[in-house]
């Protein structure tokens, strides 16, 4: 990575708003009885996720020229702060949004799709213990081959 990658990461990942979004996110997957491993691997996942997204998408709304003067700006010395107006300039412009806008936007619907899909989830899985033996073992084969709606038709009785 390269040092225009390398500070488009950095400034990335430098939010309070975002610090304060995988606390809440930690808090709820607590409530939901996860452990602290299982957290910390869901939430490094959420971040790692959330920073490629964010990246992407500024990439994405860079041309080559665009990308070559940040990068010369980035290899003038540019500090953090610097970096990050004229990163927050060229945003608004394209987009109307700042860094940390775009930012929380990607973690906010990484954290909805991850809680709705845990709580989907664990929802499935009581209704399948509440199968017979054979519905079960059912059940759990259409699971692993990914048909969710065989999965339905058995617990809706049909």
């Amino acid at each position: 990575m390269d040092s225009a990658q390398q500070s488009l990461s950095s400034l990335v990942q430098d939010s309070d708003l975002l610090e304060e979004k995988l606390k809440t996110f930690t808090s709820n997957l607590q409530n939901l009885g996860f452990n602290d491993e299982q957290i910390e691997t869901l939430v490094f996942s959420l971040s790692t996720t959330s920073i490629k997204q964010t990246l992407a998408k500024i990439s994405a709304l860079m041309n080559d020229e665009e990308f070559s003067k940040w990068k010369d700006f980035v290899d003038s010395g540019a500090n953090s702060a610097q970096q990050l107006l004229v990163l927050n300039k060229f945003l608004l412009n394209k987009t109307n949004k700042d860094l940390e806008t775009i930012n929380s936007e990607i973690m906010d619907s990484l954290i909805k799709d991850t809680l709705e899909e845990i709580v989907n989830t664990k929802d499935l899985h009581i209704k399948i213990s509440q199968l017979s033996e054979q519905e079960i073992d059912k059940a759990k084969e259409l699971l692993e081959a990914g048909d969710y709606e065989g999965v339905d038709r058995i617990i809706n009785g049909e």
